[in-house]
């Protein structure tokens, strides 16, 4: 090997090592800024940097730069808490299992990456620029609503604000105003044509009666000021986190797997990041969600093979099926949801520096049926200081929504007082599903009820 080259590769190496030993929020910073474009290396870093506990938050339209950046305070919020839950609602429930503290041991604001606004699909450079410069001239955006009268519409327009929106880029905003994420989509229609219509006016010279008689400016009509956001059924994590795929091209605020933290522990043995390591041949099952789902023909014509992308926190990692497993299994490989996926290291696929490593599928099983299958006790933990009539009868309305065969029982805590565990009777049996845990957290809170 060429000597001058070990000697800058050496260079290299040691200064790189000394920035991320010394500035490791800014070294991961400038590594994702630089492989932005490549989204198997973002997902890599981004669970590398939270596993050395480096938060990295989502865009946000009053923080965000174009690239990745570090603040000094952790700004921004998690999605604000449904209508009628009394700690935080659905939109929050996906970010605890994923979240990094954002202050040390003494109280103290640590340094965080923040996405940037460049990061979100159909969002360019120019519609963050007229972000930036319209929060830079008039200070931060306080509503969906500001949002449209302050930033031009014509650079800007319903696309982009929607893909901000479901990449949660308005969450900060939505907090403030004491409303959902969900709503605050729901209201871009709305605020949309009230800003084209205060824009036209100004354009064309015209003032509203109200300004005549001395009742305030231009846009001050009570049909312009009156940000109301309509009413709108929240998204379910499902949901909210298929939309940060969409607009993000992987999840920012959780992960599908998230849910699924027992089983993975007790089912799997490999990551995407290190099943190959085990070595040629070896038997691995790994948890994931399918990200790409391909078939091509057979050369004889016999029948179809396919090629699939199995995506979990730690990264991807590509499978081939068998033209005898394609039947069987096209429609659970199609769908969207968590899959316990079992499969043999296989021969690296292509050669040189386009080499691909991959695994031979042999079987999978949506996580939800097994624990469903595992699953004997329904925990449903809440603070009894905070819990109100009218949420224990929604929580036994929604009980009694989802019969079956699994215990259920209220864990009433008085904090730092006294716990009291209420096994429930018969009558109240449920079938584990995630659909009833993301009501349930609807109606209380993140991580209040657990399937044991």
């Amino acid at each position: 090997f060429n000597r001058s080259h070990s000697a800058a590769y050496g260079l290299l190496t040691y200064q790189t090592a000394y920035l991320k030993r010394y500035y490791p929020v800014e070294f991961f910073a400038a590594l994702l800024t630089c492989d932005k474009d490549d989204t198997d290396a973002v997902v890599k870093f981004i669970a590398e940097a939270r596993s050395d506990g480096i938060a990295v938050l989502r865009p946000d339209v009053n923080e965000s730069d174009t690239d990745f950046t570090v603040s000094a305070t952790p700004g921004g919020s998690p999605p604000p808490p449904a209508t009628g839950s009394s700690e935080r609602g659905a939109g929050s429930s996906l970010s605890p299992a994923r979240s990094v503290s954002t202050v040390d041991e003494h109280g103290a604001a640590r340094k965080v990456i923040r996405f940037g606004l460049g990061a979100v699909k159909g969002v360019g450079e120019g519609a963050v620029e007229v972000i930036k410069q319209a929060r830079g001239q008039g200070g931060p955006l306080l509503s969906l609503f500001d949002f449209c009268r302050r930033v031009d519409g014509r650079k800007v327009n319903r696309k982009v604000i929607e893909a901000l929106v479901k990449a949660g880029a308005f969450d900060g905003i939505a907090q403030q105003n004491g409303v959902t994420r969900a709503r605050v989509f729901g209201a871009i229609g709305l605020a949309s044509e009230r800003a084209a219509e205060a824009q036209r006016e100004r354009e064309s010279g015209q003032t509203n009666l109200l300004a005549l008689f001395g009742g305030g400016g231009k846009d001050s009509t009570p049909a312009l000021n009156e940000d109301k956001y309509p009413a709108f059924d929240e998204w379910m994590p499902k949901e909210l986190l298929a939309y940060e795929k969409e607009s993000l091209g992987f999840y920012i605020s959780g992960h599908p797997l998230d849910r699924y933290v027992s089983e993975i522990r007790r089912f799997t043995n490999a990551t995407a990041a290190n099943c190959t390591e085990k070595g040629e041949r070896a038997e691995v099952i790994l948890a994931g969600v399918v990200a790409v789902y391909q078939e091509r023909p057979m050369k004889n014509g016999t029948g179809k093979y396919a090629f699939f992308t199995l995506e979990d926190q730690s990264g991807q990692i590509e499978y081939m099926v068998g033209s005898k497993k394609v039947e069987e299994y096209r429609e659970l490989l199609s769908k969207d949801e968590p899959l316990l996926v079992t499969g043999t290291v296989d021969t690296p696929f292509g050669e040189g520096e386009t080499a691909r490593e991959r695994l031979r599928f042999l079987d999978a099983k949506p996580l939800a049926r097994i624990r469903a299958e595992k699953s004997s006790l329904l925990d449903i933990k809440l603070n009894a200081d905070l819990v109100s009539e009218a949420q224990l009868r929604a929580l036994e309305k929604m009980l009694r929504l989802h019969p079956g065969g699994c215990r259920a029982q209220l864990r009433m805590e008085i904090p730092k007082r006294s716990e009291s565990i209420l096994p429930l009777g018969d009558d109240y049996k449920i079938a584990a599903s995630d659909d009833l845990l993301a009501r349930i957290e609807q109606i209380f809170g993140d991580r209040v009820a657990v399937l044991r």
